[in-house]
């Protein structure tokens, strides 16, 4: 898959599919279109050759959930030590509230 009419063939195939599921792993549509063009970027980089379409669109799919991994791993590398606004916030109680359910086996609510 070398030539750009490939390459082109290949991104508007699986655009749509690989910018959703960035979305759906980041959560924020400039997130997701970065990760989506540095998915197509390795595969500009690296040419592969597919079987069929179904392979293709299988490691597109590998290398989206990597991509994803990997931004969300230095973006919470780069929050750590950060401390929150306020340490009782509600969404810091109720974590924990299931943590210690989780943990006791008991429900804390009651």
């Amino acid at each position: 898959m070398a030539s750009q009419t490939d390459m082109e063939t290949v991104y508007r195939r699986h655009i749509g599919t690989v910018y959703r599921l960035c979305y759906s792993f980041l959560g924020s549509a400039a997130e997701a279109e970065d990760a989506a063009q540095a998915v197509f970027l390795s595969l500009v980089e690296r040419p592969r050759t597919f079987n069929d379409a179904e392979h293709e669109k299988a490691w597109l799919i590998t290398c989206v959930q990597n991509r994803c991994r990997d931004v969300l791993r230095s973006a919470r590398v780069s929050r750590r030590g950060e401390m929150p606004d306020e340490p009782g916030d509600d969404w810091s109680l109720a974590a924990a509230s299931r943590f210690l359910s989780l943990l006791t086996g008991c429900d804390q609510d009651g």
